[in-house]
C-alpha cells in the first residue's frame, strides 16, 4: 500500500467456500481483490460438503478453542447469510428451516454413548436435550421403531454449500472482486501472478502450496457421500425427515427440496477420489437402520472429496505462528478447516478481513 488510506490489494489463492468468503468480505470492505482457483469455483471439497453447521453436535470439550471458534462462527451465520442475500439476491434456502439436529442411538451401547455425549455438552453449557424414542418420533415420525433414543440439538442446522458458493461468487464479483477460475495451480507464494499484491491469503484447501511454513501444511482426508432424492417429495404433506439426523457412523442432511445428503467416510488415501462399492453399501445400510423409508429414495449422486487437515487438527487462520511480521505478515493463511469449512466460513472471513482492513 502506498499510504494508510490506500485500498489494499489482496490475492486469494483458492476458490472454495473459505476463499470465496474471504474474497467477498475483503471486497465488501474496500480491498482490491483477485482470487485464483485452479479449477472450478467451489469445485472440490465445497462441492462435496454436507453443509452442517454443527458446533454442538460435533463438540469436543477437550478442544475448547476449536469449540469456541465453531460456536462463534455458527452465531454469525444468520447475519452472514442476510448480508449475502443482500449482495447476491440469492438466499441459502436451507437456512430458512432451522429445525435443528437429532443425534440417534440405535442400540443399548449407542444409548450409553448418547448419555455420555449429553453429559459432556451440558457440562460445557451447550444446549441439548435427551429424548425418549417416543419423543424423538414425535419430531421425526419416520424414524426406525427400534431406536433407543435421541439427543436434540436445536441450535445445529445446515446450509446447501453449492447454493452458498454460487451466492458468494455473485456477491464477491458484485463488490468488485476478480475471480479467476480454471487458473491452474499456484504452487508457490513466489508465483508471478502473485507479484505486486500487498497481501496474499492462502486458502487452497487440500492442495499444497510450496514454500509455506510447516504449520500451514495440509494433507487430504477423503470423504465419500451420497445424495438421495425422494421421488414422492412433491406429493407429501411433510418430508420424510426435517431435522439433520446423525448416528455414530452416518448422517442424513435434508436439503428441503426432497434431496438428502448421506455421509460420510474418513479415509487417508492421498488424492484418491474414487467412489467405492463398500462405502455406498455401508452408508445406505446405516441410513436404513435409522430411516427405513429412505429405501424408496433414488440415488442421484455418489461423490468423493478431499478435506484439508493440518497435522495439529486445528485450522490456521492468520499469519503463521512465529512470523516476525505478526499480523502485518504479507502472507496470511486460511487452511486446515477439515470437516468444518462451511461452518467456519463466516468467522474465518471476518478474521482475515480484520487483519487486512484493520
Amino acid at each position: 500500500m502506498s499510504g494508510a488510506s490506500a485500498r489494499p490489494s489482496v490475492a486469494v489463492v483458492g476458490g472454495g467456500i473459505i476463499g470465496l468468503s474471504i474474497a467477498w468480505r475483503l471486497a465488501r470492505g474496500g480491498a482490491r481483490v483477485e482470487l485464483f482457483e485452479r479449477g472450478a469455483l467451489a469445485g472440490e471439497a465445497s462441492h462435496v460438503a454436507a453443509g452442517m453447521l454443527a458446533p454442538v453436535s460435533e463438540a469436543d470439550p477437550a478442544e475448547p478453542e476449536l469449540l469456541a471458534l465453531g460456536l462463534e462462527s455458527a452465531e454469525r451465520w444468520a447475519s452472514f447469510a442476510a448480508e449475502l442475500e443482500t449482495d447476491s439476491d440469492i438466499r441459502p434456502q436451507s437456512l430458512l428451516d432451522r429445525t435443528g439436529t437429532l443425534l440417534i442411538a440405535r442400540d443399548a451401547d449407542e444409548g450409553r454413548w448418547l448419555e455420555r455425549e449429553a453429559d459432556l455438552r451440558r457440562a460445557a453449557g451447550l444446549e441439548c436435550a435427551l429424548l425418549t424414542p417416543r419423543e424423538a418420533r414425535r419430531l421425526e415420525p419416520d424414524l426406525a421403531p427400534g431406536l433407543r433414543g435421541a439427543l436434540h440439538v436445536p441450535v445445529d442446522h445446515a446450509v446447501d454449500p453449492r447454493q452458498v458458493a454460487v451466492a458468494l461468487a455473485v456477491a464477491a464479483r458484485g463488490n468488485g472482486a476478480l475471480l479467476h477460475d480454471h487458473a491452474g495451480p499456484i504452487e508457490a507464494t513466489d508465483d508471478p501472478r502473485l507479484a505486486g499484491f500487498d497481501r496474499i491469503v492462502i486458502a487452497s484447501g487440500a492442495w499444497p502450496v510450496t514454500g509455506v511454513a510447516p504449520a500451514a501444511a495440509t494433507h487430504p482426508v477423503k470423504g465419500q457421500l451420497l445424495i438421495l432424492r425422494d421421488p414422492e417429495h412433491a406429493q407429501r404433506e411433510e418430508p420424510i425427515a426435517r431435522h439433520v439426523l446423525r448416528a455414530q457412523t452416518v448422517y442424513c442432511v435434508p436439503r428441503g427440496d426432497g434431496r438428502y445428503v448421506i455421509g460420510a467416510t474418513m479415509e487417508h488415501r492421498g488424492e484418491d477420489r474414487t467412489v467405492t462399492a463398500w462405502a455406498v453399501h455401508d452408508l445406505l445400510r446405516e441410513l436404513f437402520e435409522i430411516l427405513p423409508a429412505a429405501r424408496e429414495f433414488v440415488l442421484d449422486e455418489a461423490l468423493a472429496g478431499l478435506r484439508p487437515a493440518t497435522t495439529s487438527g486445528d485450522p490456521l487462520i492468520g499469519p503463521v505462528p512465529g512470523d516476525p511480521a505478526g499480523d502485518a505478515a504479507r502472507v496470511l493463511y486460511a487452511v486446515g478447516h477439515y470437516r468444518g469449512g462451511v461452518l467456519l466460513a463466516p468467522a474465518t472471513a471476518d478474521r482475515i478481513a480484520a487483519l487486512v482492513l484493520g
